[in-house]
């Protein structure tokens, strides 16, 4: 390990617990204002998860819809081809 790198390593570590020291000593005043922010955090989780679900539904419910969507293009699609075939054979009317 070189000396530079010894340097920053000591020099990171004393940064760190400046920051620790300022965070225990700084805000005990303010640990309601952090609990009051864990809860709204775990509110905001909790509707995350129920628009998660609920966008898993709805991609479900559009998949179904996609499926039935590309069946109903098919069925008229042979039932095109079928009335084309059909006109070409049929005789005119007589007159």
């Amino acid at each position: 390990m070189g000396l530079f790198q010894l340097i920053f390593y000591v020099a990171m570590a004393g940064i760190a617990s400046e920051l620790v020291v300022k965070l225990v000593r700084g805000h005990p005043a303010k640990w309601k204002d952090v609990k009051a922010l864990l809860g709204r955090v775990d509110e905001l989780e909790q509707r995350l998860g129920d628009t998660m679900s609920e966008l898993v539904e709805t991609r479900a419910l559009l998949d179904d819809e996609m499926t039935l969507r590309v069946e109903l293009a098919e069925r008229l699609d042979f039932t095109e081809r079928l009335l084309a075939s059909g006109s070409r054979t049929e005789e005119p009317p007589p007159s």
